[in-house]
């Protein structure tokens, strides 16, 4: 299952490329993300990829330079250096869906939670304290022609019983499902979990271990 976000962005920059041998057009887009856990805008960079052959209704829907649209789809997150040495973070979406909405001045667009659905490997056993379960994760995603790796440090609330109840049982080495909000800063990638499973099979298998290993 691939990773995949969601965002809102506002569009600052929009090219359409046609590639004549292959009966497509390529669309290189920039924007900026307002998200509420984060102090200042998010830049973003979208791929589209629009197929002359393919019937309007399976295409992508269009849209253009100062659009603010919903965005969905295959994602990484560069990190780069400014002129005066300073951190600073670049989305990149390779886009599946778009939804379009009129068009709205920048200062109006409304913060929106970058949300985020992955299944992720679990890189050792989840921290647990008075206030928070922390786990951190491996996630592997196609983007830009390859595999990338991205490392997150995923929390919850250990008020939150519904979520405890599953992450409490999660071991190093499971893989698991998360839906949550994605929060990016200069030094972390940080998910706020909503949701989180696993296939029961891990937990059984960890049993048959732990026997195995009693047993010898």
């Amino acid at each position: 299952m691939p990773d995949s976000i969601t965002v809102l962005c506002y569009i600052t920059s929009y090219q359409k490329k046609l590639i004549p041998n292959k009966n497509l057009s390529i669309v290189k887009a920039s924007g900026v993300v307002r998200s509420q856990s984060l102090d200042s805008s998010l830049n973003i960079i979208l791929t589209g990829f629009y197929y002359h052959d393919t019937i309007q209704e399976l295409n992508l829907p269009e849209f253009e330079y100062k659009d603010v649209v919903l965005t969905t789809r295959n994602f990484r997150i560069v990190k780069n250096m400014g002129q005066n040495n300073e951190k600073y973070s670049i989305l990149k979406i390779t886009l599946n869906d778009i939804v379009r909405f009129n068009t709205l001045d920048l200062n109006n667009l409304s913060a929106f939670l970058i949300l985020i659905n992955m299944m992720a490997l679990v890189q050792e056993d989840p921290e647990i304290d008075n206030e928070n379960i922390v786990i951190n994760v491996l996630t592997k995603n196609y983007v830009d022609q390859g595999y990338v790796n991205l490392k997150l440090t995923c929390y919850h609330s250990t008020s939150a019983q519904y979520l405890t109840n599953t992450t409490a049982a999660i071991k190093k080495d499971y893989v698991i499902y998360i839906n949550g909000e994605l929060m990016i800063t200069d030094d972390d990638n940080i998910v706020h979990i909503h949701a989180v499973s696993f296939l029961e099979y891990q937990k059984l298998n960890t049993i048959t271990k732990n026997n195995s290993m009693q047993f010898s």
